[in-house]
């Protein structure tokens, strides 16, 4: 990640990601890195990988996904961004577990598996 999008992250309030569709999401668990909270679409994906880490919106509810930035951005509740231990915990796990490393390893396996290398 750049400098430059490291410094906005830090200055922002929020992530908002309209994406309709995604694979992973890699630029969410960058926001996440930086304590930012997140804005997506309901998508199965998000609740697979960021599951409690970020707010899902009602899918393509432009209104319901505008409240949720507006809540967001006005409540005390929210500028503490992640905070609590568990949220924490689990930004843990998701980085570890999709660590570079990690990811090249499986791509590793899964070569030496599909050719017998």
């Amino acid at each position: 990640m750049k400098m430059d999008t490291i410094k906005i992250f830090y200055q922002s309030k929020v992530f908002i990601l309209p994406s309709r569709e995604e694979g992973f999401g890699l630029a969410i668990l960058e926001a996440l890195t930086c304590d930012l909270n997140v804005v997506v679409w309901d998508l199965k994906v998000f609740r697979t990988v960021y599951n409690k880490l970020v707010f899902k919106s009602k899918c393509y509810d432009i209104n319901d996904f505008s409240n949720k930035i507006i809540k967001i951005i006005n409540s005390k509740e929210y500028k503490n961004k992640i905070s609590n231990n568990k949220r924490q915990k689990q930004l843990k796990n998701l980085k570890e577990k999709n660590s570079l490393n990690v990811q090249v390893n499986k791509i590793d396996d899964f070569i030496i598996k599909e050719y017998r290398i």
